[in-house]
């Protein structure tokens, strides 16, 4: 074993390791702060079934006991060198690393990762036997919880590849990470490629760019690495959603770009679209527009470099989006990043009472309205009625004005929209005819009666529904929202059900009375014949165990109401049945 001292400009010194003879792979591996980790990482690679190898630690600046423990492993194994950064950065320890490596191949392993012990052996014999310049395995992430196989839609993955180009397999570029892959050096050293320092993403222009050089790779179907999740303010995928993090990765998204264009390929250009605007590049942009507290002071750099990149992408690859991702992209390249965030947050899975959202919905729509997209406006309302219906029952007095002014924007936004969303808000029947005050009290006044259910229960040909409100009288009807159309209910009242002044109702309604095949929605009938959704709450179970032979389906409104369909007699659907299954043998016996 020796120790020799490297230039001053790779690194400070080599305090352990550098075996005599060349090995035949170099793995470099980057640290700072990993002593959690780093145990288990080294140990897989001293692991590893391919012995002939070097293991290329260049700790960049640890103050966790990280550079102490990697030393204690450098001096019991002389396949493992230690080098200390001048530099600081991941990407400058790689590329300090990477010239020193003396390995006939090259790959490199992330500090808190893991890599299964036949991994490398299996990627060197595929080149040992091609002769390619890059081959490229399986990889799984893994998280406290689950694990999972992001290539499992990737076609390239499907099966072993020998000798291919990357232009014959265009998903290849759909994993841009620099550690499931053994690189031949001599090919490495040859397209003289480094990576940049950068905050984000410092490997996908380095990894497209040694994609695109490659005269020949491979695809094994081994899994040779386990990628770790790991949340945390310590994680460089917790500090992703930043302003400056997403633009240093549109940056480096740009040069890629770039790259792709100057390949002239309908199917890399294609795939690498559906990568920016259906995965990489929506995750980004979604996971900055969503930050609390989110930096503004990068908005136009954003909004410029945004452009360049769509600008260049097939338009057919950008229409496949559903409206609503196509107008975060369209606002958030315009420079309005606010409207943006305003609206991937109010579309975006989320608890669905947020005192926010409402402000958030009044800019998105006045935002569409101002930019004249009428269609994203309906789909936006289609999506807004369950709010405006939580707003009614849960909401603040002191933002009822700005639900007024939101129902007003919704209304002119729906106005030519034949869904007619707002029909499923029953508080909202002829509101257009109202003065905002009068639209306000009769909101309030729903709000005051809390109409809720407590119990649904399910007979054969019956249902009965049980429920609280503040009202001295209730009457109930089920509605059809298309027609307007409303079927009575009869309702026994109770007395004081809560102790607060709410009093029990219960109704039952049999099959007989309401149509066949039509989904009718639960109302109360108040004075100047307005009526009010009833509330469906979650925590309320459903008393209906399944019965084949029953009338009804029954269940939850997206408005947070209860809805119910009368179901054809049992003998018509066992007949239908019957038919289609006898069509359907005939057709095969053609």
């Amino acid at each position: 074993m020796t120790n020799t001292e490297p230039t001053e400009a790779l690194g400070r010194r080599t305090t352990y390791g550098e075996a005599s003879d060349p090995p035949l792979l170099s793995v470099v591996v980057p640290t700072h702060d990993v002593r959690p980790w780093i145990g288990e990482t080294v140990q897989s690679l001293l692991d590893q079934e391919l012995e002939e190898l070097e293991i290329i630690v260049v700790d960049d600046h640890s103050t966790d006991g990280t550079l102490e423990f990697l030393t204690d492993i450098a001096r019991d194994d002389s396949r493992v060198r230690i080098i200390e950064a001048t530099e600081v950065g991941g990407a400058a320890a790689r590329n300090t690393a990477m010239r020193l490596a003396r390995g006939r191949y090259l790959a490199f392993c992330d500090a808190d990762d893991l890599v299964p012990p036949t991994a490398y052996r299996a990627l060197v014999e595929s080149l040992e036997s091609t002769g390619s310049d890059i081959a490229f395995g399986d990889y799984l992430k893994f998280s406290p919880t689950t694990t999972w196989r992001p290539t499992s839609g990737w076609p390239a993955y499907s099966e072993p590849r020998r000798s291919v180009a990357v232009a014959e397999h265009p998903s290849l570029i759909r994993g841009r990470a620099v550690w499931n892959k053994v690189f031949r050096r001599e090919f490495w050293e040859g397209i003289d490629v480094e990576f940049p320092e950068t905050p984000r993403s410092n490997d996908i222009v380095p990894m497209l760019t040694s994609y695109l050089a490659a005269d020949r790779i491979d695809v094994i179907d081994d899994v040779v690495y386990l990628y770790r999740e790991r949340p945390g303010a310590s994680s460089m995928t917790a500090r992703a959603a930043s302003a400056g993090s997403l633009l240093a990765y549109l940056e480096q998204e740009s040069a890629c770009a770039t790259l792709i264009a100057l390949a002239s390929d309908a199917g890399l250009s294609s795939t690498y679209a559906g990568v920016f605007y259906e995965a990489d590049g929506w995750k980004h942009l979604r996971d900055h527009l969503t930050e609390a507290d989110r930096d503004t002071s990068h908005d136009d750099a954003i909004a410029q470099v945004l452009t360049t990149i769509m600008d260049g992408l097939p338009s057919f690859r950008f229409n496949r989006l559903s409206r609503i991702r196509r107008a975060v992209f369209e606002l958030a390249r315009s420079g309005e990043l606010d409207a943006a965030s305003a609206l991937v947050r109010v579309t975006e899975p989320h608890p669905l009472h947020r005192p926010d959202h409402v402000g958030l919905w009044n800019l998105v729509l006045d935002r569409l309205r101002m930019r004249g997209d009428q269609a994203t406006a309906q789909e936006a309302v289609r999506m807004l009625t369950p709010l405006i219906t939580e707003q009614i029952r849960l909401g603040s007095p002191d933002d009822d004005d700005e639900l007024v002014v939101l129902i007003r924007s919704a209304e002119h936004a729906s106005q030519t929209d034949p869904w007619r969303p707002l029909r499923r808000v029953p508080e909202l029947d002829g509101s257009t005819q109202l003065d905002d005050g009068a639209l306000l009290d009769r909101l309030r006044a729903s709000r005051a009666a809390a109409h809720r259910i407590t119990t649904v229960t399910v007979a054969r040909g019956a249902v009965t529904i049980s429920g609280l409100a503040h009202a001295d009288t209730v009457e109930l009807a089920f509605r059809d929202n298309a027609t307007d159309r409303r079927f009575a209910v009869a309702v026994t009242h109770g007395s004081d059900g809560d102790g607060h002044g709410a009093a029990w109702t219960t109704a039952t309604t049999r099959s007989t009375n309401l149509p066949t095949g039509v989904r009718l929605h639960l109302v109360a009938h108040g004075e100047d014949d307005v009526s009010t959704l009833v509330s469906f709450p979650r925590d309320v179970a459903f008393a209906t165990p399944y019965d084949r032979l029953a009338r009804f389906d029954v269940g939850r409104s997206g408005e947070g109401g209860m809805w119910i369909e009368r179901r054809p007699h049992w003998t018509v659907r066992g007949a239908k049945r019957t038919y289609h299954a006898l069509r359907a043998a005939m057709t095969k016996g053609r």
